[in-house]
């Protein structure tokens, strides 16, 4: 998953890097990290978000191993 579409993402949904953090457990740096390249999305936090019950929009987003 690119980091830029994780940005694209939480801007199309109105969520902020620590709303989407407390969603996925993980920290907000993590977050601005994985936004900027610096590291990769976990696979099961991954699957927490495109299976989330929010009914978010997901269709930006994709496990291309990126």
């Amino acid at each position: 998953m690119k980091g830029s579409d994780l940005k694209v993402f939480r801007k199309v949904n109105n969520l902020t890097q620590e709303q989407l953090g407390d969603y996925l457990g993980i920290k907000k740096s993590f977050i601005s990290q994985i936004e900027s390249g610096k590291c990769a999305m976990p696979t099961d936090k991954f699957n927490k978000l495109i299976n989330n019950p929010y009914g978010w929009v997901t269709e930006m987003i994709t496990n291309d191993g990126d």
